[in-house]
């Protein structure tokens, strides 16, 4: 893998993703999703919550990381600009498990495993959890080539 390369493509078509998300998602919480949310039980729209918060804060984890990315010319964000931000592992280190995505879809009171979200939701929650995946395997390989 070309390193200096890759990385530059897919940071600015992953940018525009993620900035793309980030408005649709606001334009979704703007109105259907409290439409949609109407005729969910209470334990449904706790989940619902649940899985806007983590949309919500994926994407500005991954539209934080990738600045940060392009302001260190392609150098790891969590070896020079966020150590506060990303901690020892970057955003491929732990992930708190309230925000838990797809791979804890087995997890107690998982939204995604359950059903029960809006389509809507959770296909933007899908999205970005696919995006924060693509910058976890950008980071990874990253840290192998520096």
């Amino acid at each position: 893998m070309h390193s200096h390369h890759k990385p530059s493509a897919f940071l600015s078509a992953g940018f525009d993703e993620a900035v793309a998300l980030c408005h649709e998602a606001r334009a979704y919480f703007a109105r259907p999703y409290q439409r949609d949310c109407q005729a969910l039980s209470g334990q449904e729209r706790l989940m619902a919550g649940r899985a806007a918060m983590r949309l919500t804060v994926t994407v500005a984890q991954v539209l934080a990381w990738m600045m940060a990315y392009r302001a260190g010319e392609g150098s790891s964000p969590h070896r020079s600009l966020l150590p506060g931000f990303t901690g020892a592992g970057g955003i491929a280190g732990h992930r708190p498990s309230y925000l838990a995505g797809p791979e804890a879809a087995g997890a107690p009171g998982n939204a995604l495993s359950q059903g029960g979200l809006p389509e809507k939701l959770e296909e933007l929650v899908e999205r970005g959890d696919s995006l924060y995946r693509r910058i976890q395997r950008l980071e990874s390989a990253d840290s192998r080539h520096n």
